[in-house]
């Protein structure tokens, strides 16, 4: 069962997801409301989309303006007061602006957060804030429940990511076994 209200990205989500080359067809699988605070939307630039064998060779700009548009993700752009302290207070903890804002953003919203930094993730749990924390392969998984992606597609999502980001699912992750095939491709196609 989906026991989210709504899910709020943070920056290194929405570059992971932008990475898969699928972020559109991912986020529409996910059956609540996605959100990104402008914060983020500015924080997250740019990405990688060289060939594997140098990736940085090329950027790509993270525009999300089409997914807004299409109501695909809603963009916030506006803190009560409350979100606003809470911002300041979770900045001061130590955590980035991004993944502040976000937090802040789902403390007072009631929603989760999707983020895949660890020292963000740490500090929820440091401060033992109610947040429901997903990782962006969680809703790559759900994606795959939901929309029964093809394997091969699935495997692409995944090599993207990697390739691109350097992040891969943790191996108690549904989604490693699929991802060790990924890591087979690459070690196969570096020999050539």
């Amino acid at each position: 069962m989906f026991e989210h209200n709504g899910i709020l990205l943070d920056t290194v989500s929405v570059m992971n997801l932008y990475a898969s080359d699928y972020i559109e067809e991912i986020v529409r699988a996910i059956p609540c409301e996605i959100a990104v605070s402008l914060d983020v939307k500015d924080e997250a630039d740019y990405i990688f989309v060289g060939p594997a064998q140098n990736v940085t060779s090329r950027k790509k700009a993270v525009d999300l303006d089409p997914l807004h548009q299409s109501n695909v993700l809603t963009l916030i752009d506006y803190y009560t007061e409350e979100e606003a302290t809470n911002i300041v207070n979770l900045a001061f903890e130590g955590m980035d602006n991004g993944e502040a804002v976000t937090c802040a953003l789902a403390l007072s919203r009631d929603w989760s957060i999707a983020t895949d930094d660890r020292a963000a993730i740490r500090a929820l749990t440091r401060l033992a804030l109610p947040i429901k924390v997903v990782s962006t392969f969680d809703l790559i998984d759900w994606w795959v429940q939901f929309n029964y992606p093809d394997r091969n597609l699935v495997i692409e999502v995944l090599r993207n990511i990697w390739i691109r980001r350097r992040h891969k699912p943790e191996s108690s992750h549904p989604l490693f076994p699929i991802y060790s095939q990924v890591l087979s491709i690459n070690k196969t196609s570096d020999k050539k």
